[in-house]
């Protein structure tokens, strides 16, 4: 579980549409297999046009729920292949980055006064460690493969 990265467990709208589609085509014959899976997955990554010619292969579901059960079935295990596993949690960047702004400006503000100056010491040093961590964080998760 990230802190700024999620991992987006749903099937992107477009990949789910094709795969509703292939559930929804009776049968082809073999030698038109090839043919629609090339022109329903012509840029798509290779588990996607697997799963297109299994959805090809499978009979017309007999009713929307079998057919939605079978596309998300579908869907999840082409996720992996479609690059939407990890998704920028933008809303918790901002409030971090709005708390290392009130720590450094409290950190200024205190050391306005002298009698202050251990409090403006370690509020300054709490926000450079608090940076590092966000940083780190931040690029941590991006360049992970998980």
């Amino acid at each position: 579980m990230g802190v700024f990265f999620q991992k987006q467990r749903s099937v992107p709208p477009t990949v789910r549409n094709e795969l509703r589609q292939a559930f929804n085509t009776a049968p082809p014959a073999d030698n038109q297999l090839d043919q629609l899976v090339n022109v329903a997955s012509a840029r798509a990554a290779p588990p996607l046009r697997i799963e297109l010619r299994r959805a090809f292969q499978t009979a017309v579901p007999n009713n929307d729920d079998e057919l939605d059960q079978l596309t998300t079935e579908a869907g999840q295990r082409v996720i992996p292949a479609t690059g939407t596993g990890k998704q920028f949690s933008v809303g918790r960047f901002i409030g971090a980055v709005i708390l290392v702004v009130l720590i450094f400006l409290a950190g200024i503000w205190t050391a306005r006064d002298p009698q202050l100056k251990g409090y403006s010491d370690a509020l300054l040093h709490f926000f450079q460690v608090l940076l590092g961590i966000i940083i780190g964080l931040v690029t941590g998760e991006a360049a992970s493969s998980d």
